[in-house]
C-alpha cells in the first residue's frame, strides 16, 4: 500500500481549504466601505499641509513635496521631498537640494513610466501682505536622483505661475491643470487676474501650453481637485473657491458644481443635479475613483471653516448623489472606535486593487484658522468597486 498518496491528498485538501478561507476573507474586506490606520515605517516626513503629491501606479511609489509647516502665523513653506513605498509601508527622505524653493500648492505630476517627477508653480504663505508666487518648472530624475530646471518661454512661465493641482493622464503621460490662483495678497480672489481662467497641458517634449477649449469653461476657482476618468477619457472637477462678492468667506465663494473635460473634444460639460441632495458648496474635496457609471468624492471644507470627512457617490447615469456609510475605524490595540481626523491640505493618492480602490491620505491640518494643529498619521479608505 502506498502511504504517500493519502498523505498528499490530505495536504492538497488542507491547502485548498486555507485558500478558500483566505479568499472569503478578502472578498469580505473588499465588499465593505472601511477605514484603516496605516502603520508607517522609515524616515517619516515632517508635519505639513497644503503640499503636493503624485503617485506612481506602476511601481507603487507615492511622492510628496513641500507644504506649510504650521498654521498662521507660524506657517513657513518647506521643500521636504519624500517617497512612500506602498509595498513596504516605508518612507524614504529624498532630500531636495536648496535650489528647490520651499513652497506650497505646487503642481506635481509624473511622466507615464514613472521615470521623472515634475514640480511647477506654487506659492508662499498667505497673510504676509506680499505676493509670493513661482513660475519655474523642475524635473527630478528618479533613477539618477538629479534635479533639473526646465527652459520655458515667458508665455510658459506665465502658464506655470499658479497654485493648483495637476492631473496626469495615464494613456498619454500628459498633465492637465485648470484655473488656480496667482496671488497670496490679502483677499486674493478679489485681486484682478488672481484666478486663472484657462485649461493647460504639459508634455515632456513641449512643456506647458494652453488647451483650446471648445465652448464655455467652468467658473475660475482655486483649491479644487482634478481627477482623470480613464474609461471616459475625461478630467473631472468639483467645487472650489471663487470670487462672487465683496466678502471672501461668503457661502457663494464656495462652489458645489461638477464638471468634466472630454479630452477627445476639449469640451467642458457641467453635470446638473439636485444641489440640495449633494455634498454642497465646498473646496478641497478630493475624488477617490471614477469609471463609466460612477465617481466617489471625499472631504473638503465650507465657508464656515468646517472640515468634512464624508464620502459621496455620484451616479453618472442618473445624476444623483448618495452619501455612503463607512465602517468606523477600530483601534487594533484597544478594540475601540477611533475617529478619522477631518483634515484639509493632506497628501493623498488612490491605489486600485482587484476588487476595490484604496484611498490613502496622510498629514494635513485640522483647520485653516490660526493655531490649528497638524496631523502626522496616515489612513486608508477602502471602496469596493
Amino acid at each position: 500500500m502506498n502511504l504517500k498518496s493519502p498523505f498528499i491528498l490530505i495536504v492538497v485538501c488542507l491547502f485548498s481549504l486555507i485558500c478558500l478561507i483566505d479568499c472569503h476573507k478578502r472578498c469580505d474586506t473588499c465588499n465593505q466601505y472601511s477605514w484603516e490606520k496605516v502603520k508607517q515605517k522609515g524616515s517619516i516626513p515632517p508635519l505639513a499641509w497644503d503640499g503636493s503629491s503624485a503617485y506612481d501606479e506602476r511601481n507603487e511609489l507615492f511622492y510628496v513635496f513641500g507644504g506649510l509647516n504650521g498654521s498662521y502665523p507660524n506657517d513657513e513653506p518647506i521643500n521636504a521631498f519624500y517617497v512612500f513605498n506602498v509595498r513596504t509601508s516605508s518612507w524614504t527622505n529624498l532630500m531636495a537640494p536648496s535650489s528647490i524653493t520651499p513652497r506650497a500648492e505646487t503642481m506635481m505630476f509624473l511622466d507615464k513610466r514613472g521615470d521623472y517627477v515634475y514640480l511647477s508653480g506654487g506659492r508662499g504663505p498667505f497673510r504676509r501682505g506680499i505676493n509670493i508666487v513661482y513660475n519655474a518648472t523642475q524635473r527630478y530624475d528618479v533613477r539618477n536622483k538629479i534635479w533639473t530646471e526646465l527652459n520655458q518661454t515667458p508665455f510658459q512661465q506665465n502658464l506655470a505661475n499658479r497654485s493648483v493641482e495637476a492631473e496626469t493622464v495615464s494613456k498619454t503621460g500628459k498633465a492637465y491643470a485648470f484655473s488656480g490662483s496667482t496671488s497670496t495678497l490679502p483677499a486674493f480672489i478679489r485681486v484682478p487676474g488672481s484666478l486663472k481662467t484657462d485649461t493647460i497641458v504639459f508634455d515632456s517634449v513641449n512643456g506647458w501650453k494652453e488647451v483650446v477649449v471648445v465652448g464655455p469653461s467652468p467658473t475660475p476657482r482655486a483649491h479644487h481637485h482634478l481627477h482623470y476618468n480613464e474609461e471616459l477619457n475625461s478630467i473631472f472637477t468639483y467645487g472650489g473657491y471663487t470670487n462672487c462678492s465683496t466678502y471672501t468667506t461668503n457661502e457663494c465663494n464656495y462652489l458645489g458644481d461638477l464638471w468634466s473635460l472630454d479630452l477627445s473634444t476639449n469640451v467642458w460639460s457641467q453635470h446638473i443635479f439636485d444641489v440640495t441632495k449633494g455634498p454642497g458648496n465646498r473646496d478641497n474635496a478630493k475624488f477617490i475613483y471614477a469609471d463609466q457609471t460612477q465617481l466617489f468624492l471625499i472631504g473638503g471644507s465650507n465657508y464656515q471653516y468646517i472640515n468634512f470627512m464624508d464620502v459621496w457617490r455620484f451616479d453618472l447615469i442618473t445624476n444623483q448623489w448618495m452619501q455612503l456609510t463607512i465602517l468606523p475605524l477600530i483601534d487594533q490595540d484597544t478594540g475601540l472606535q477611533t475617529p478619522i481626523p477631518s483634515t484639509i491640505g493632506s497628501f493623498y493618492f488612490k491605489r486600485i486593487t482587484k476588487c476595490s480602490v484604496d484611498f490613502y491620505f496622510s498629514r494635513g491640518s485640522l483647520s485653516e484658522v490660526a493655531g490649528s494643529p497638524l496631523v502626522s498619521d496616515m489612513y486608508k479608505l477602502t471602496i469596493p468597486i
